[in-house]
């Protein structure tokens, strides 16, 4: 595990990639520090930096970029006032996409993410 941003790594993803990765924890809705943990799994699996695996920054663009592509939105479900996370959900568009490349993976034989993390429990046990 990773214990300060010294020691992080960079990468480079297309955001196809992290879509994929993130979007069905975007069904319902998910915050913007637990999307960083999605992508930060998908990318190093359990040896990501825990509190903050990707500095908000990077999150906040990401989030823009797929919100200018019509795919994710700001989450409309009420929270707490003192909750400050933001909240993101799939829009309607984002779910026809998300739709569309999974049955693509799934007609192709391609592991959908379940599969892969079905596969590296096992491979871990």
């Amino acid at each position: 595990m990773k214990s300060d941003w010294s020691e992080a790594e960079w990468f480079k993803r297309s955001l196809l990639d992290i879509f994929i990765w993130i979007a069905p924890n975007l069904l319902d809705e998910n915050s913007s520090s637990e999307i960083a943990k999605n992508i930060a799994f998908e990318h190093v699996g359990n040896g990501y930096f825990r509190t903050n695996p990707i500095g908000m920054n990077r999150i906040s663009g990401i989030m823009a970029d797929l919100a200018a592509l019509d795919l994710v939105e700001p989450s409309k479900k009420p929270h707490p006032l003192d909750d400050k996370n933001t909240y993101w959900t799939l829009s309607k568009f984002g779910k026809k996409v998300m739709n569309k490349v999974r049955r693509i993976q799934l007609e192709e034989g391609i592991e959908t993410l379940e599969q892969k993390s079905e596969l590296d429990e096992s491979i871990e046990s």
